[in-house]
């Protein structure tokens, strides 16, 4: 494991001497840890538990801290569903239009339980070993959205009323800066950000939206993150100014094509097909890791992992075979 400084090297365009392997663990951390999902994404305990035991059984590069999109959406009263093993559900959003959005007040995340519960399991985990790095978590703009709103009623709205959209934006980015901030005051040495939607909307709306997600990125005062599902392709552009640290991106897009977009310096981070570790065999997932860190460039500014959340069904020889193969890419400096 790269201790924190040693990791914050990339940051300063410092190449080290290995690839860094950091995978996207919710799930599986909780089965590898054997603690329900539910408890995960509800107690601290049991999400740094799950954290720090997935970590030591594979001994990767950090942690993170997200389990779930729906803090806001929690924080407004939505009706949200948590089954045992299973992600949480928004079963009815809280806003469903300007009037529910009028007269709002931005809640504070240090006063509803399941934002506490993330910055309290930054806390122990750090309490546990601050030389472990610990990647907190936030929304974009574009996810909170679909969260309080349901992703139908988020895209149709750049559409319908675009001015309610953006004042929703607003709304949650500042949301959204409340929590990084404390993230960050507990410990977090990075925060990510995610939109599950990016590839669902044009370009133009991915941008509308990503301007607000910047807002919050100018004021987190760590390294930041920014993972985005699906082909996302034809947002390379605003990705590459989307003023992120880190570009995370999902198994359907090129790496040789996002390097060209993006530039040789923005970090990124990806993109191993998520399901294989399910199905395949480590000598198998042992050559697509080798085929990433290829196509993504070894010019050290790429951090090996998942297109996206390691799923709970995963061979855990396959979570290794990746790990081994971050280890092993000598002559990477």
């Amino acid at each position: 494991m790269f201790q924190v400084e040693e990791l914050f090297q990339i940051f300063d365009g410092i190449k080290l001497p290995r690839v860094p392997v950091i995978p996207f663990v919710m799930q599986y951390a909780a089965k590898i840890a054997g603690i329900h999902y539910r408890d995960y994404c509800t107690d601290p305990e049991a999400m740094a538990e799950s954290q720090i035991r997935c970590l030591e059984a594979f001994d990767y590069d950090a942690v993170n801290v997200s389990s779930d999109a729906h803090r806001l959406a929690d924080a407004l009263g939505g009706d949200l569903f948590f089954p045992e093993d299973g992600v949480p559900v928004v079963r009815e959003p809280p806003i469903k239009g300007p009037k529910d959005l009028a007269g709002l007040e931005v809640p504070e995340p240090r006063e509803f339980p399941r934002c506490v519960q993330r910055i309290e399991a930054i806390r122990l985990i750090k309490e546990y070993d601050p030389r472990i790095t610990v990647i907190g978590w936030i929304e974009g703009a574009l996810s909170d959205a679909s969260s309080v709103l349901g992703p139908t009623n988020a895209l149709k709205a750049f559409y319908t009323d675009r001015g309610f959209l953006e004042n929703l934006f607003e709304f949650s980015a500042e949301f959204d800066r409340r929590f990084a901030g404390a993230q960050v005051e507990a410990g977090a040495d990075i925060i990510g950000a995610g939109d599950s939607l990016a590839s669902q909307v044009s370009t133009e709306s991915f941008e509308l939206s990503v301007e607000y997600t910047k807002d919050i990125f100018r004021t987190i005062t760590v390294p930041t993150l920014y993972h985005v599902c699906g082909d996302t392709t034809h947002q390379l552009s605003v990705l590459r100014d989307c003023e992120a640290d880190i570009v995370d991106l999902d198994r359907e897009l090129d790496l040789r094509k996002a390097r060209r977009v993006l530039g040789e310096e923005k970090i990124i981070r990806g993109n191993v097909d998520p399901v294989l570790f399910v199905k395949e065999s480590p000598e198998r997932i042992k050559e697509l890791s080798t085929e990433c860190i290829e196509r993504a460039g070894q010019n050290g500014s790429f951090i090996l992992s998942a297109g996206c959340e390691i799923p709970p069904d995963s061979r855990d020889e396959n979570v290794r075979a990746m790990v081994e193969v971050g280890k092993s890419s000598t002559g990477y400096r």
